[in-house]
């Protein structure tokens, strides 16, 4: 098995003997690629001791009747820096308002959730949960020193706004409120069934499954977006869960045009796809019609198919004009 560009690497032995011998097996191979095993890094041990790999640790528990069962979660280690870099946030936030705290605050908290939704994590959400809670107590505190504890409860600690828990301790700045890493799901990685492949015409419906399931590792707007528009970009009419394209959001009416930052103006759409229309209908120019859009869509995938009408081509601006 080749490791291109793998910097670690675990390797699963049924003995320890097997394990020492395979330290001096792998040594040539890796020569010849130009890498090497770092000694200080190395080590052979039991999966019942556990180890740490890539910000996790892994380890095998046995059940008293004989099973066992392997575990993951996060180590120890990467809990530690998730705290200091919650921390950093805080420190750099001391002296602004709630509004600020919390613009911040959000993509941290977020991105830990949705890396660690994969493995045995409730536990670990619930103390980050735990230690936000307190830190946001003396942010508060030292926000309003003057203020006593009954008054920035009232001003600051409201009922989740979203319905996703019946938590009535959430800061708020009345719009945005500061999440739980507890309300989000575990969700367990699953294998490719078998023999299949994506390149088997037969079983995309599958891989397309797939993909959403994936695509659901993202924050809970794009996820929201995504499912209104049936995982499809509205610009072309290509899926934007199979991770091919960048994808960014798009005003359906633009905001220089008094268009709103709500779920029924924004869509989701492939970057290039963003770009392109930008292009043929510019954010300051008229809104295009229903049908403008389709033929837009229409030549988008007649150039994806080999067939290049560009969309600067006379004839598709005569086309667009006939519309009007």
């Amino acid at each position: 098995m080749g490791f291109p560009w793998a910097t670690h690497l675990i390797v699963l032995c049924e003995t320890k003997e097997k394990a020492m011998s395979l330290y001096a097996e792998l040594q040539p191979y890796l020569r010849k690629r130009g890498l090497n095993l770092a000694k200080d890094k190395t080590k052979v041990t039991k999966l019942t001791n556990g180890f740490d790999f890539l910000g996790f640790t892994f380890r095998k528990f046995y059940k008293k009747n004989g099973s066992h069962k392997t575990i993951i979660k996060p180590s120890n280690e990467t809990m530690k820096k998730a705290r200091a870099r919650i921390k950093e946030v805080f420190i750099q936030q001391t002296g602004n308002n709630v509004d600020a705290l919390i613009s911040k605050l959000l993509p941290v908290i977020r991105g830990y959730a949705n890396h660690w939704k994969r493995v045995v994590s409730k536990k670990a959400f619930n103390n980050m949960d735990a230690y936000i809670f307190k830190l946001t107590v003396k942010f508060l505190q030292k926000l309003h020193p003057k203020k006593s504890w009954k008054w920035i409860k009232k001003k600051y600690f409201q009922p989740d706004k979203n319905g996703q828990s019946n938590d009535k301790w959430l800061v708020t700045n009345g719009r945005y409120q500061i999440i739980k890493m507890a309300w989000t799901s575990i969700i367990r990685h699953e294998k490719v069934l078998g023999y299949n492949s994506p390149y088997d015409a037969k079983l995309k419906e599958y891989f397309e499954n797939r993909d959403i399931k994936s695509f659901n590792n993202n924050v809970d707007s794009r996820q929201k977006m995504a499912k209104l528009q049936n995982y499809k970009c509205p610009l072309c009419g290509n899926s934007i869960v199979d991770f091919s394209k960048g994808l960014e959001r798009h005003h359906m009416i633009p905001k220089c045009q008094g268009g709103q930052d709500t779920y029924k103006n924004l869509k989701l759409v492939h970057i290039s796809c963003h770009t392109k229309h930008h292009i043929d209908f510019p954010a300051k120019g008229p809104i295009p019609t229903t049908k403008q859009l389709a033929i837009a869509k229409k030549l988008r995938n007649r150039q994806r198919q080999g067939m290049f009408l560009e969309m600067e081509d006379p004839n598709f601006k005569n086309l667009i004009e006939t519309i009007n």
